[in-house]
């Protein structure tokens, strides 16, 4: 393996060069140099740079880091105010639109309380409505119920009046086939009777 020899390029600048290199370990410009340098890095996602110096002793300057207008946009401002980014009626940023939203979802979240709180009531109302008809419907019951046990009764009753005349009646006067017949009901009744 063969090495080739290295060659080195000298520039025209090459003097002022070694002397930038030279003043840039000077401390005179090393804070004015790291100045620019944190300048020119701005930090991602805040809107102010803070400029430290070397030992964050002191702060030097607050940068604000928002774009001026251009001038396209200032003329169009000019023209036509309503596209102006400071009037009300221009496009939305995100707090309006967080805004917005938290205001459509509280909107929305009492919509939906109402909403179970109605259909709780609903509920409610229906259950009694059910609970209602159960007790009429019991009511109805026990009323046929009772219009049964009287019928019942009135039917024993009858039932007890036509027994007893049998019972009763004088067979003397009869002929003896009717007789018979009656001696026969009364004999029904008396064993129906110990039944009981």
């Amino acid at each position: 393996m063969k090495l080739e020899p290295v060659m080195r390029i000298q520039s025209q600048w090459s003097g002022t060069v070694g002397a930038r290199v030279k003043l840039k370990n000077q401390p005179k410009w090393f804070l004015e140099c790291e100045r620019k340098n944190q300048i020119k890095r701005p930090t991602t996602g805040s809107p102010e740079l803070e400029i430290v110096s070397d030992d964050n002793a002191e702060i030097d300057n607050v940068v604000d880091l928002e774009r001026p207008t251009g001038i396209k946009a200032a003329k169009k401002a000019k023209i036509n105010p309503k596209n102006r980014d400071d009037e009300p009626n221009s496009t939305p940023d995100s707090t309006q639109i967080s805004g917005a939203l938290d205001v459509i979802k509280v909107a929305k979240t009492k919509f939906v309380d109402k909403k179970v709180e109605m259909l709780e009531k609903a509920y409610a109302q229906e259950e009694e409505k059910i609970g209602i008809k159960k007790e009429m419907m019991e009511k109805e019951q026990s009323r046929e119920q009772e219009k049964l046990r009287i019928k019942k009764e009135k039917l024993e009753m009858e039932q007890f009046i036509k027994e007893e005349r049998i019972m009763l009646m004088d067979l003397s006067r009869l002929s003896k086939d009717q007789q018979e017949f009656y001696k026969n009901r009364q004999m029904e009744i008396l064993v129906k009777s110990r039944r009981i």
